[in-house]
Formats: structure tokens, C-alpha cells, sequence
């Protein structure tokens, strides 16, 4: 049987990290906007809700680029990869390859899809090496208490097994940190954890920078994640704690600290003719700052762009599938061996 050498050059590796990274850049469309740290989240939320069509939140962007990227590609091929062996027969590869699965648990915060084919390859593994099945079930336990057996080839007693399992261990029902979004193995709080098993937790809010951290089930909801602003300083000389294009929101309060008067309105003076709009939604638009280009004063009535559009969702999932079929272009391209068989990728991200 012709199998296919799936090593890539580090050059094949930055034309698809490119490839994805535009696919990404270009369905967002929208300008991500982060709040300061002196900034007032109704504020925030407030001028977001006026201006959808031109800006998204922080916390949107990072379940968009948390659910699209290198790392969920690499996944779902490897994953492809060890089935296709083990229908074949081809275990000892299966097995390799499964085993790396299981190993990236912790890696990534894995949206729901990749969540599931972490937690079938424990299983996976328990029918490659039958004499050590209750350790592999008992790691997908661990891995996910509340899991469910969706792939219908898993065989009966191993499902039997399962649920004997769930049946004899203690879970506890884990509810988010207020004020966060927290994921758990990729998965959002609240669920059953096992206390003592070990797992991936992020923090996820509008106001802080993502914190990641590895704690025992029991140990999540004692623990206050700290506050990492996106922005620090103030309206005149703010510091950005990101890189990248974002723009930082600084509240009304804000806006008669900056220099421009001769376009914010003070809500001491009457609104200059100019605006079309409430004087006070005119100066929500003007207080931004962007890491790229210090303070700046946006148009008072941002023109949409070709890529703002209300149809951006039609170029998110054009850009994605895209990106997933110049990947694949890429992976059949690779050169053939009949012969040996190489590891599957490493991709960076």
C-alpha cells in the first residue's frame, strides 16, 4: 500500500501558517477592540453594540482564532492519519500516532470537535493494547468525566467499561471564576472534574489578556487568575501589553484628556456642526488607541469597507476553506515513500 511521506519543510510550514493566518485576517473584517485599563466596561460594551459592523470583541477574536489555526489543522489530519492505519492494520503506526494525540491534551484549548478526538483515541489506544484498557479508559476519564462514547466502532465492553468507570469515580461540578470565561481542557465551565486529576485552565475576559494555567480539579475554583490589562498608562500615552493590530478603547472619560479638540466634543461646549451623530457616541468613535500607530482619531463616520460588510461570516468560511484546501494541496504534493514512515508534522504556532 502507497503511503505518503508527511514531513514538511520549514518553508511548506510558513506558506500554510501564511495562508491561514489571511484566511483568518480577512474573514474578521471588523477591527478587534480591546478595553484599557481605564476604561469602562458598560462604556465598552455600549460603543460595540452601536458599532458592530466596524469592531468586535476581544473575547469574540480569541474563540474565532481558538477554534481555526495551525494547531487544529495538525489535529484533525493526525487524527485522519492514525484511522486510516488502524483500519488497515497498520497498528504499531496507529498507536504512534494516537499517542501523540493523547499527549496534546494540554497544548491548546481545544474547541469541542478536537475535545472529542482527544478522548476517542484514549479508546483507540485501549483496543491496540487490550491488556492495559482499564489504564487508557481511566485517561480518558480523567480527561473528560462527562464525556460521551460517540464513534460507534468503539466495541460494547469497552463502553460497558466506561460507564463502570463514571459509575465508582468522584467528580465535582466546577463553576466559572465571575467576571471570566473559563475553559477546561478547551471545553467552557461549568462541568464535572475529577479533583485530582491535572488540567488545562484559561481565563478568558474582556478586560484582561488570556492567563493559562495547569491546576488539579479541585484546585480551580480557589484560584483568582491575575488581572494582565491589555493597556496600561493613560489617554495620552497608553502602553500596549499586545502586539498585533488591535485598537484600545479608553471610556468618555477619557476623551477630554486628548489633544485633538477641534474634533471631540467636550460636553462643557455645544457639538460642532460636523456631527451627524450624538456628540457623546462621536467621542466614544475618536478615543482609540492602535499599537501600530500611537493615538488615533478615527473618521467620525467610518466608511465600511469591502471586507466590513454584514456578510462577513460568508469571507470567514471562504478564507477557512481556503486554508484548508491549499493545506491539503501542500500535504498530497509531499513526495511518496513506500517504503518508511515518517512522523507527522511539527507545526509551530
Amino acid at each position: 500500500m502507497k503511503t505518503y511521506n508527511l514531513t514538511m519543510t520549514k518553508k511548506k510550514k510558513s506558506l500554510l501558517f501564511f495562508i491561514c493566518y489571511m484566511a483568518l485576517q480577512l474573514g474578521f473584517g471588523s477591527i478587534v477592540l480591546k478595553p484599557s485599563s481605564q476604561s469602562s466596561l458598560p462604556d465598552y460594551f455600549e460603543f460595540l453594540k452601536k458599532n458592530k459592523n466596524f469592531y468586535i470583541s476581544w473575547v469574540q477574536a480569541w474563540s474565532l482564532q481558538n477554534k481555526s489555526n495551525l494547531k487544529t489543522l495538525k489535529l484533525e489530519r493526525n487524527f485522519r492519519a492514525a484511522e486510516e492505519h488502524f483500519i488497515v492494520g497498520e497498528i504499531q503506526k496507529a498507536q504512534k500516532i494516537y499517542i501523540s494525540i493523547v499527549q496534546s491534551q494540554h497544548s491548546h484549548d481545544w474547541p469541542q470537535a478536537q475535545h472529542q478526538k482527544i478522548f476517542e483515541s484514549f479508546f483507540r489506544l485501549a483496543q491496540i493494547e487490550p491488556h492495559h484498557h482499564n489504564f487508557w479508559i481511566e485517561k480518558a476519564f480523567n480527561f473528560h468525566p462527562g464525556a460521551q462514547i460517540l464513534n460507534p466502532k468503539i466495541p460494547q465492553s469497552f463502553r460497558d467499561k466506561w460507564e463502570e468507570i463514571k459509575s465508582k469515580k468522584t467528580t465535582l461540578l466546577i463553576s466559572p471564576t465571575p467576571g471570566y470565561k473559563v475553559y477546561v481542557n478547551g471545553l467552557k465551565l461549568p462541568q464535572k472534574l475529577e479533583p485530582l486529576s491535572p488540567y488545562r485552565v484559561t481565563w478568558v475576559s474582556e478586560k484582561s489578556r488570556a492567563f493559562t494555567k495547569t491546576l488539579n480539579g479541585s484546585h480551580i475554583p480557589s484560584f483568582s487568575p491575575p488581572l494582565l490589562f491589555h493597556a496600561t498608562g493613560n489617554c495620552k500615552k497608553p502602553k500596549g501589553k499586545d502586539k498585533g493590530s488591535a485598537q484600545i478603547f479608553f471610556s468618555s472619560i477619557c476623551v477630554s484628556q486628548i489633544n485633538d479638540l477641534k474634533r471631540i466634543y467636550s460636553s462643557k461646549n455645544k457639538p460642532f456642526t460636523s456631527f451627524k451623530k450624538e456628540a457623546q457616541d462621536k467621542a466614544y468613535k475618536l478615543a482609540h488607541y492602535s499599537f501600530n500607530d500611537g493615538l488615533v482619531i478615527q473618521e467620525l463616520d467610518p466608511k465600511k469597507s469591502f471586507w466590513s460588510k454584514k456578510s462577513s461570516w460568508i469571507y470567514i468560511a471562504s478564507g477557512l476553506m481556503a486554508s484548508y484546501g491549499i493545506y491539503f494541496l501542500v500535504q498530497r504534493n509531499s513526495e511518496p515513500n513506500d517504503n518508511s514512515y515518517s512522523p507527522p508534522a511539527v507545526l509551530n504556532f
